[in-house]
């Protein structure tokens, strides 16, 4: 695993599906260890910013819980929650190392090595795939490389068949994350009985999504992302407060930021960064099939669902299994593209749900009826379910059979009759 940095603190993530899927791969125990630095996602609520009456307007409240109970791979059974928390990326990140590390010193049969290099130049022949890293510059040769490397993927660039430029939405995202601070709502050690709903404000052309975020069995932190139209431009990503904390606040009155008390936000790390997404049209693997991409490398989205981290933590727990059982090459590269539907779909809808929520005008008159109506329906409900629900399943065994597409049943059809003895037993 090359990994150049461990140290920073980022963003928080909600876990709903990926965590369904990774708690397919560990242990009760495991999965009970990763809950109790979370904290429950209970629910979303969304309001929208009324200026005229200086009040805040619910449009929607959505009961996650109930929601994903009824999802069988999403209720956790034998620890009887539901699998919906948020979590600090860093937070995550440390504990699945920590699990490989484990693996390693038992003599499980998990062979990991942690390098804090950057990936420069990856090499695909048929046989072998070379990486060269930052480090002493020179190559070192692997039988299947995994390109996770994200949005601006060093190993997706250096193949020409994979290489694509990403897609500026028009949005900008300023995030606002706190220092970590002791969890004071009480059932701290008992990681799911820290809960909390995340928050949406909607205002003219913007709106505000704020959230708690596990940190860690005592501690979480607060995320605020504020979502806007803007021009392309150089990303702000070393988390510094430069001029963004007067941006931030600024910001936030749009959505009626004025009713927090920004003084909090004085102690928190800011990053600025654009939306961009992949084209959903590209290729996971190169001609070889010995590098497969995956995450945001594969289908970065934007983030509007929250299905971002989640979709790559189903990549990484899918190949896992495939290739922990001897798939590999062609068969490996088609399995794994079965995902693709899934992660097109909610590619689609974030994109949409991004420029429905930062609205002006009319169509925030319309952003605002429309959740409603979606509330009132149940369409909220349904398109977060439908979202947070892994595909494969969890409980899917690898059994050699996969799904085929209508153009591979023409193609098998066609070889049936040019050729039928090689369909057939030696007898």
């Amino acid at each position: 695993m090359y990994e150049p940095e461990l140290e920073p603190l980022g963003g928080g993530i909600q876990l709903n599906g990926g965590l369904a899927s990774l708690a397919s791969v560990l242990s009760s125990d495991e999965v009970s260890e990763l809950l109790r630095v979370c904290v429950g996602m209970s629910g979303v609520i969304s309001n929208t910013y009324v200026t005229e009456e200086n009040e805040m307007d619910q449009l929607l409240s959505l009961d996650a819980e109930e929601a994903l109970r009824r999802v069988d791979d999403l209720y956790l059974r034998e620890l009887g929650v539901v699998s919906s928390v948020t979590i600090l990326r860093s937070t995550l990140l440390k504990f699945l190392i920590s699990k490989c590390e484990e693996k390693k010193k038992k003599g499980d049969g998990v062979e990991f090595e942690l390098k804090e290099e950057k990936v420069v130049r990856v090499d695909a022949r048929p046989e072998e795939v070379f990486v060269t890293t930052e480090g002493d510059g020179k190559e070192k040769a692997y039988d299947l490389v995994l390109g996770c490397d994200g949005l601006s993927s060093e190993v997706k660039s250096s193949l020409p068949e994979l290489r694509s430029s990403s897609i500026y939405s028009g949005l900008r995202i300023l995030y606002s994350v706190s220092e970590p601070y002791e969890w004071k709502g009480g059932g701290a050690a008992e990681g799911l009985g820290r809960k909390k709903k995340l928050r949406q404000f909607f205002g003219e052309g913007c709106y505000q999504l704020k959230g708690t975020y596990g940190y860690d069995s005592e501690k979480v932190c607060d995320m605020s992302a504020i979502v806007y139209k803007g021009n392309k431009r150089g990303e702000n990503t070393a988390w510094e407060k430069e001029d963004l904390y007067e941006d931030f606040v600024r910001r936030s009155k749009l959505v009626g930021g004025s009713r927090e008390d920004a003084a909090d936000e004085k102690s928190s790390k800011f990053i600025e960064l654009g939306v961009y997404f992949h084209n959903p049209f590209n290729k996971w693997s190169n001609d070889f099939n010995n590098v497969i991409l995956a995450g945001d490398s594969a289908h970065a989205m934007p983030p509007f669902l929250g299905q971002g981290g989640n979709q790559g933590m189903q990549d990484g727990v899918m190949l896992g299994k495939l290739i922990g059982e001897g798939v590999e090459g062609e068969v490996l590269a088609k399995q794994f593209r079965r995902r693709w539907r899934k992660t097109t779909l909610i590619t689609a809808k974030s994109i949409f749900l991004g420029y429905l929520e930062t609205g002006g005008g009319k169509v925030a008159d319309f952003r605002d009826n429309f959740f409603r109506f979606a509330g009132k329906v149940g369409l909220a409900r349904k398109v977060f379910v439908d979202g947070a629900t892994p595909f494969p399943s969890p409980r899917e065994v690898w059994d050699g059979v996969g799904e085929v597409g209508l153009l591979e049943q023409l193609q098998l059809a066609l070889q049936v009759v040019k050729d039928p003895t090689q369909f057939m037993d030696d007898e």
